[in-house]
């Protein structure tokens, strides 16, 4: 063959090489950009998805913040209570000792009438009969029927759960019983 046909005949098949390198390497480089779109979205996707979880976790970090600060604001204003109520009970039982020593203490005189004197007599005597019904009545156990939330349950009626518990003997509040009584006082 001719020195002329050869090199023709090896330029051809350098350059057919060529051409299906060529169309090799762009066929795997058109593979790697699909795989690399393919992964970008995913990634987007993923990032998105991690933003929406952010997002709510800040928010049931924030509410659940509320819920604790509502849960402070409500022991502070249930402990006001129970200090005004005990001041209010010291306070009527003062004054209750006090109106019975003034009785006591005023002189039937001879200026009243017997009729006076008498009337005067039976309303010391209904006073003092009402003042005992009274502090009877306040000393005397008071129930209300638990309705599922222990917390809630003291609270609306003016106690701690410690106190809930201590007054119906009990150690833990999951031994309370939905729509069963319970001593309140």
């Amino acid at each position: 063959m001719k020195r002329s046909t050869i090199t023709t005949v090896l330029l051809v098949v350098v350059l057919g090489g060529l051409v299906a390198s060529t169309g090799y390497a762009f066929n795997l480089m058109t593979s790697y950009k699909d795989k690399y779109e393919s992964q970008s979205k995913t990634n987007d996707r993923l990032v998105e998805e991690n933003k929406k979880i952010a997002d709510i976790s800040k928010k049931n970090a924030e509410e659940l913040e509320k819920q604790k600060k509502s849960i402070e604001e409500l022991e502070k204003k249930n402990k006001e209570l129970t200090a005004a109520e005990t001041t209010t009970g010291q306070n009527v039982q003062g004054v209750q000792s006090q109106v019975n020593q003034d009785v006591a203490q005023q002189p039937i005189t001879d200026y009243q009438s017997e009729e006076d004197k008498q009337f005067i007599e039976q309303k010391s005597a209904e006073n003092k009969e009402r003042i005992a019904q009274e502090e009877a009545k306040a000393n005397e156990p008071q129930y209300a029927v638990f309705e599922g939330n222990a917390y809630r349950f003291a609270i609306n009626n003016g106690i701690t759960t410690d106190e809930l518990l201590s007054l119906n003997g009990l150690s833990d509040i999951t031994q309370l019983v939905s729509n069963q009584s319970y001593r309140i006082k």
